[in-house]
């Protein structure tokens, strides 16, 4: 389940729950999808207490869950723990972090890794494609910025924010996050899992 969690960033992220047959044709990636960078640029939302709550508006698990709430609550060289909780029951830990331009996350056992990108921070243009890899190469997600400024309207505001698409490659279903420079994660929508909107953000 957690290959569809956020990570904040607030991005989600996030386990797959359903099993199936690999996609045929992957899209293009881009190469060196985490050059050794040990800049840290000041990501608004990315501090130890940074916490986002979402209103669930769809998907086939909707039934079972109303809110998400994410939050940063711990920091460690620049490795931050993020609490993901779907109506308060602890989902996490995530890891993420910044580095070579990509907000990144993984989840234990693994560790902080190559190809974990979850989102292109800076630069960002259209058309920008990166893998992210989980615990084996079989579990991959395929990544690509499909428009950019689009202005998003939800209960907590409205947003300029760009499109990423996600491909799982060992699930049936594609998932679309919105994020926001300046807030992060704004929108996730997944038919066939979950989907939800910013309701409430603290900064």
């Amino acid at each position: 389940m957690k290959q569809f969690k956020l990570i904040i960033v607030l991005a989600i992220l996030v386990t797959t729950v359903l099993s199936a047959c690999k996609k045929s044709g992957t899209p293009a990636t881009t190469s060196n999808n985490n050059p050794i960078d040990t800049s840290y640029p000041a990501v608004p939302y990315l501090f130890v207490g940074a916490k986002s709550t979402y209103a669930v508006t769809g998907g086939l698990f909707s039934s079972n869950v109303d809110t998400v709430v994410i939050e940063l609550i711990a920091e460690n060289n620049n490795i931050f723990t993020q609490s993901i909780k779907f109506d308060g029951v602890e989902q996490g830990p995530d890891y993420v972090y910044y580095q070579g331009g990509y907000i990144n996350s993984y989840i234990p056992p693994a560790t902080k890794g190559a190809q974990q990108g979850i989102y292109k921070y800076a630069p960002i243009h259209l058309n920008d494609s990166w893998i992210r890899v989980y615990n084996t190469p079989s579990d991959t997600t395929f990544y690509s910025i499909a428009a950019l400024n689009d202005t998003i309207t939800v209960q907590a505001g409205k947003f300029v924010s760009s499109k990423v698409e996600l491909q799982f490659s060992n699930a049936f279903n594609d998932q679309q996050n919105y994020y926001s420079p300046t807030a992060g994660l704004i929108r996730t929508v997944n038919p066939l899992y979950l989907s939800y909107d910013l309701a409430y953000k603290n900064f």
